[in-house]
């Protein structure tokens, strides 16, 4: 992943040991999975990506080490973050990359920090600082049980640029500020793991703000109508990518998809189902009118956010899950 802007370059990127980028022909209008027979499957979940680390090459070569991503990589179309699929490259075959990787990718994970407008009477919150201001917005708050976003934002609220915050957590004075920061709201923190967790919460009133994938939120507020609303301040954006491995058996007809996927009218035609931006801005100013505002890649929404460095969490991901476990058993 190369910066903190949703890109808008030639369609798809194929990247091989040499390296070689290949501008696209024009998209097809439409793309049929049943009569192209692919096979598209994640690799894994966007909340599991940094969580989970890849098997160590063993010394028997005899013995392999990644059935279970082999067996996924034999579809045409796995889909996973950037982060991962150049990760789990670089461990299947010591190359970074002999993927053909799409670049221009067709959603974000978001985790913005939405409230129940129905808890704060007055002055409503709107930054990142406010999340971890008790004094001055009082009542539970809701956060991943994980590391990955919580120690970013601890940072970030506590004054840290936000491009400087993973050279920061490479120190171990940056993750004890991390975590001295999460300390201030610790008691008050209820730690929930499951994506529909965080609506349900602010909708009993079990905490006034929360993280969450600003997908849910969205179909909380129009679906149920819930008071909700979401301070994009500080946000944490990820991006999934479409991959074609090598030696696919489709690779052209999955390249046929790649092309349909990522062009700009079908980013942004996606934003009527939920709302994931579009990585394209080209496709941004296509997005359905009623629909914008949700949008995280919504140049007001977008001023302050991070994109999370899956690439870092896969180096660093094993030693900040226990060292952020054994604070939370304290």
């Amino acid at each position: 992943m190369d910066g903190s802007k949703p890109d808008d370059r030639a369609g798809w990127v194929a990247l091989s040991k040499d390296n070689e980028a290949k501008p696209p022909p024009p998209p097809a209008a439409s793309f049929d999975f049943e009569k192209n027979a692919l096979r598209a499957e994640p690799l894994t979940t966007g909340h599991q990506r940094a969580d989970r680390r890849f098997p160590k090459k063993s010394e028997d070569s005899s013995k392999p080490q990644h059935i279970p991503f082999i067996r996924q990589l034999r579809h045409d179309l796995p889909t996973a973050d950037c982060g991962l699929v150049c990760n789990l490259c670089k461990e299947l075959s010591g190359e970074r990359c002999t993927f053909s990787v799409t670049k221009c990718v067709t959603r974000d994970q978001i985790w913005p920090g939405p409230y129940n407008t129905n808890a704060f009477k007055g002055q409503a919150p709107t930054t990142l600082a406010d999340f971890f201001d008790l004094k001055k917005y009082p009542g539970k708050r809701g956060l991943r049980k994980a590391p990955q976003a919580n120690l970013e934002w601890a940072l970030m609220a506590d004054g840290v640029p936000r491009e400087k915050v993973y050279a920061t957590l490479e120190t171990e004075e940056g993750v004890a500020r991390a975590l001295a920061k999460l300390d201030t709201i610790k008691s008050q923190v209820i730690w929930w793991e499951a994506g529909a967790q965080p609506p349900q919460l602010l909708a009993d009133g079990q905490v006034s703000m929360t993280s969450a994938w600003n997908g849910r939120i969205w179909a909380a507020q129009a679906k149920e109508k819930q008071p909700f609303k979401i301070i994009w301040d500080g946000q944490m954006y990820d991006i999934d990518v479409w991959a074609v491995p090598v030696g696919a058996p489709n690779k052209a007809k999955a390249m046929d998809f790649v092309r349909f996927a990522t062009s700009s009218p079908v980013m942004a035609d996606q934003s009527q189902y939920i709302a994931y931006g579009p990585t394209r801005t080209s496709a941004q100013s296509l997005v359905h009118a009623d629909m914008k505002t949700h949008m995280p890649t919504d140049p007001q929404n977008f001023a302050s956010a991070l994109q999370v460095n899956s690439e870092w969490w896969g180096d660093h991901a094993d030693e900040l899950n226990e060292r952020f476990n054994a604070w939370l058993a304290k």
